[in-house]
């Protein structure tokens, strides 16, 4: 089945190939013999066809299907963690090459399944037949984690030490859109949302002036921080700052609770934020310490 890669299955994002979909879904519910699975999904029509078949699958199965609605990987993480589900997959849709939905698909630890941990497992069992309906059939629901992820950053927030700072922050993302929506009832920051290319930021930054400003995608964890000048940060400064900041709150190990501690996660760059908000050093000074 050409479907399948090394890291994650794709398949045509079109009616077509709800079958398929439906198949997968019940697969993955049967190799992690899941009682819960959360389901992650960007905005896109096509994703939701597609996870939605994907959802059916695994309810066949007998599995609920927890539907996050968001497309972020770091937030899927949280939730596996949060609800104790069995694994999680995620559905994104991408435009390129006539249009393709992938999928990725983490276990109950949210580690990445591949090729040699479960995917031709996976794909095995779709070959073998889906197999008759679980006696008892799972549901397909959506759940919250947004507000509980949000707290749960928090617990790491000095906001006592917190002074005023203007923010600016890419909006394009849809969840890390709804993260700031959250957060900003919880800081005392002045943000300014912009939908702007990354390369456009640091021009937002100095147009507005902000004291930083930061560029995210949470489909992919990638983020840029600008400076107060509008200069990008190199990302091994970033890495470092971020590992310095990490190290000092002692929550280097905070992958096991579902918290991204990797370059673009909300909690590093939360306290990359505070460091400059309390620390009364720019960004750009903070940066010159690595160099």
């Amino acid at each position: 089945m050409h479907h399948f890669g090394a890291n994650d299955i794709r398949l045509a994002a079109d009616r077509a190939n709800t079958d398929l979909a439906h198949q997968i879904g019940a697969a993955v519910a049967r190799y992690l013999g899941a009682k819960n699975v959360v389901l992650g999904r960007d905005r896109t029509g096509s994703s939701k066809i597609v996870a939605y078949a994907v959802a059916k699958g695994m309810c066949h199965a007998g599995s609920n299907a927890m539907d996050t609605q968001m497309d972020s990987m770091e937030l899927m993480r949280f939730a596996i963690s949060y609800v104790e589900a069995d694994g999680g997959l995620q559905v994104t849709y991408y435009a390129d090459s006539g249009g393709y939905c992938r999928m990725q698909i983490l276990d109950r630890n949210a580690r990445a399944i591949d090729a040699e941990s479960g995917l031709e497992a996976i794909r095995n069992i779709i070959e073998a037949g889906e197999g008759e309906a679980a006696s008892k059939q799972g549901l397909h629901a959506p759940v919250n984690v947004v507000d509980p992820y949000v707290e749960r950053l928090s617990e790491f927030i000095e906001f006592d030490r917190l002074q005023p700072l203007r923010l600016v922050v890419n909006s394009g993302d849809d969840c890390t859109a709804i993260l700031w929506q959250r957060l900003e009832r919880k800081l005392p920051f002045d943000i300014v949302r912009v939908d702007a290319e990354p390369q456009q930021i640091g021009r937002a930054v100095v147009e507005h002036g902000a004291d930083m400003g930061m560029s995210r995608n949470s489909e992919t964890d990638r983020c840029t921080l600008f400076d107060e000048k509008g200069a990008a940060m190199a990302y091994d400064d970033a890495d470092r700052l971020s590992a310095e900041l990490l190290a000092h709150k002692k929550l280097a190990d905070k992958t096991a609770e579902g918290l991204s501690i990797d370059r673009g996660g909300m909690l590093p760059l939360l306290l990359i934020i505070e460091r400059v908000a309390a620390g009364g050093e720019s960004l750009s000074q903070l940066a010159q310490t690595f160099q």
